[in-house]
């Protein structure tokens, strides 16, 4: 029995891939699968999985035309048949235990999910250093309809359970059930944002494990959403747009209050900063269209709201006092000196 379906998307990997296949030949649980699907590389990516392949027959491999991480995401749980499905990034590594030890969550705890904590590692300012470490702060097991309060709804989303889709474990079963997939036409990030809230709006139960099973790298040289792409314009507001719907519909389940305004003013934030990213040529008439753009949104139309205010920080009050006047490129402007703030602060560091 296939016990766990591993999904590897690869893209132009041949200098890291190595290393995360062999974290999956490390594991302790052998009865895996790993799904090795290759969009559309130029370099020798294909030809090492094909090599891999040929020496363990736990190992699949597909092809196709580059069409992004979404529909690669999506061709790995077409194709999976483990009982559980798992992620990995093409230049991240698994710890040894990780499988063994996340399916053995699930199945004691009778989860469709587990979640699991992770560790960054950065280079980028040009030395490999150790970044952050995100996990949970206690393990435990959520049951979403029953007892599920808001103040356990923020403690799941601060310790980044939206965050990231590496970073879990899912019943197979439930993700074909559910025809719980990737949005295609996100391909340049906030995918696994939309994925998340998808999932927790359709599951059950969870578990989280405050264990530390996954190593992500950030590489400056391989990183495919550090840039300015205008898919992710798409990406962040599709994003926004799922996670109110998760919202809605959990406030039928969740014992308090859920502040939708709040989230929404991060949205802008996040939307105001996307600019701001290397290789954005926009010019601050453009930035300030689609700025107003977004802030016709739906979700976003209470934000200049005096009665909403109250409950903002004073640099989200001041955004909402701004909103409420309509002075789009005095935001965009702000925008810029609060990024070079936090540029600053990185290199400080």
């Amino acid at each position: 029995m296939i016990k766990v379906s591993v999904i590897m998307p690869v893209y132009n990997s041949e200098k890291y891939i190595h290393t995360a296949i062999e974290s999956i030949l490390k594991q302790t649980l052998s009865e895996w699968e790993l799904l090795l699907i290759d969009d559309g590389s130029t370099d020798s990516s294909l030809h090492i999985c094909e090599k891999y392949a040929r020496e363990d027959p736990r190992i699949k491999v597909f092809h196709h035309e580059n069409h992004g991480i979404s529909y690669t995401r999506n061709v790995g749980i077409r194709h999976a048949i483990g009982e559980y499905v798992a992620f990995i990034d093409n230049d991240d590594e698994y710890l040894e235990d990780l499988l063994d030890s996340a399916y053995r969550n699930a199945k004691e705890n009778s989860c469709k999910v587990v979640k699991y904590g992770y560790r960054v590692v950065e280079d980028w300012h040009s030395n490999i250093q150790e970044g952050r470490v995100r996990t949970f702060r206690k393990s435990g097991k959520f049951d979403l309809n029953r007892s599920f309060e808001a103040k356990q709804f923020y403690m799941l989303k601060e310790d980044g359970f939206f965050n990231m889709i590496w970073n879990g474990l899912y019943e197979n079963k439930f993700l074909k059930s559910s025809k719980l997939l990737f949005d295609e036409e996100v391909v340049k990030g906030y995918e696994d944002w939309i994925f998340n809230y998808q999932l927790l709006d359709m599951c059950e139960n969870i578990y989280v494990m405050s264990d530390v099973k996954y190593i992500h790298y950030q590489r400056t040289s391989h990183s495919t959403s550090s840039n300015f792409h205008v898919n992710q314009i798409i990406g962040v507001t599709k994003a926004m747009k799922s996670e109110k719907k998760m919202f809605e519909k959990l406030k039928g389940k969740v014992k308090g209050e859920l502040d939708w305004n709040n989230r929404a003013m991060e949205y802008l934030i996040e939307f105001l900063l996307l600019f701001e990213r290397p290789k954005c040529e926009y010019s601050v008439k453009e930035e300030c269209e689609y700025v107003r753009t977004f802030l016709e949104e739906e979700e976003m139309k209470e934000l200049g709201n005096k009665a909403v205010r109250k409950k903002f920080r004073m640099t989200q009050k001041m955004l909402s006092v701004l909103i409420h006047l309509k002075w789009i490129s005095t935001i965009v402007y702000l925008s810029r000196i609060y990024n070079h703030y936090i540029v600053y602060k990185k290199k400080k560091r």
